[in-house]
């Protein structure tokens, strides 16, 4: 049966990538997908496809190193959102595993 799930994936934009360089800390940004899948563990892993399709988009699709990977950066299924993170999940509309959301959608909602 066909479940939608909230991933949440933190990742860097190129400028959180450039105020990191050099400093201890490093800056990060976060994002959301919701997928529609048979499992938690399908969606997580279209989750992490579509985290490296949105940051390569970011960064202008180069084609080189990826700039997301799960060993990187914390992701995972959110079981209780909280009111905010509901409310702006609601703004990028739902896909199905092996679909892409609209990347001009999912860019104004991140604000990226």
């Amino acid at each position: 049966m066909k479940t939608e799930y909230l991933y949440v994936f933190g990742y860097q934009t190129p400028e959180d990538s450039v105020a990191s360089e050099g400093s201890r800390s490093e800056q990060e940004s976060f994002g959301f997908f919701r997928i529609v899948a048979d499992s938690e563990e399908e969606a997580l892993g279209w989750g992490h496809h579509l985290s490296i399709w949105y940051t390569a988009q970011l960064f202008g699709n180069d084609g080189g190193e990826p700039h997301w990977d799960a060993h990187w950066f914390a992701s995972w299924i959110e079981h209780a959102p909280d009111e905010q993170l509901r409310e702006a999940a609601c703004a990028v509309g739902p896909v199905a595993v092996h679909e892409y959301p609209d990347l001009n959608q999912v860019r104004e909602v991140f604000a990226d």
